[in-house]
């Protein structure tokens, strides 16, 4: 009964600590970052995929460096960092860098010997590994706006393909769509974090060990 009160109460500890917004908008920044470094790369090299593939690689140094900092001194938890989210951040890294490695290569390495159809519905099957992901944190951390980020991913797909647009530019739209709407979310979530947890509840000695 302990063990299920103490996952309980880290379930709930993972759930508060999300509501920060940080995921959504690092995640929505690196969106947009990429969607900039694709059509950067286009341009130079004809290839999207050089510089795109690094942003991933951002996303868990930044945002555990800024929940450490900003979110877990404001409920009051410096050291969590339990195994099970551990090897939760590890999954989820892993994913995102072989996304990386599989845009790398759907552009820049292999382009010319890919099948068709396979180049063609690339941003379904990055939307599909999207949505999957997204699911997958909604799960994690008990929120239902990742399903609604799920839902939009799939959204903007079909009006991509609805409107019959080449495929690099429904990569684009697909990742300007969906990063925009990560990045307003993600930020009002910071707001209505910041004000429901205005100020840090450790005292300042303590804010400095913890960092």
């Amino acid at each position: 009964m302990t063990g299920r009160n103490e996952a309980g109460a880290e379930r709930q500890l993972r759930h508060d600590i999300d509501q920060d917004g940080l995921l959504d908008l690092h995640t929505g920044i690196m969106l947009l970052l990429s969607a900039a470094l694709g059509w950067l790369g286009w341009r130079l090299m004809r290839h999207p995929g050089i510089f795109t593939a690094i942003v991933p690689m951002f996303l868990p140094a930044s945002l555990g460096q800024l929940r450490r900092r900003h979110t877990c001194p404001r409920l009051g938890c410096p050291d969590y960092r339990p195994e099970a989210e551990k090897r939760f951040a590890l999954i989820i890294l892993t994913a995102l860098a072989l996304l990386g490695v599989v845009v790398f290569a759907l552009t820049a390495l292999f382009r010319t010997s890919l099948p068709g159809w396979f180049w063609r519905n690339t941003p379904a099957w990055l939307a599909l590994g999207a949505a999957a992901l997204f699911c997958l944190l909604a799960w994690w951390y008990g929120a239902r706006r990742y399903i609604g980020y799920a839902a939009v991913t799939a959204a903007v797909v079909v009006v991509g393909y609805g409107l019959g647009l080449r495929t690099l530019l429904k990569l684009a739209l697909l990742l300007l769509g969906v990063g925009a709407v990560l990045s307003a979310a993600g930020t009002w979530c910071f707001v209505r974090f910041r004000r429901h947890h205005p100020r840090p509840l450790l005292p300042p000695a303590e804010q400095g060990v913890a960092s």
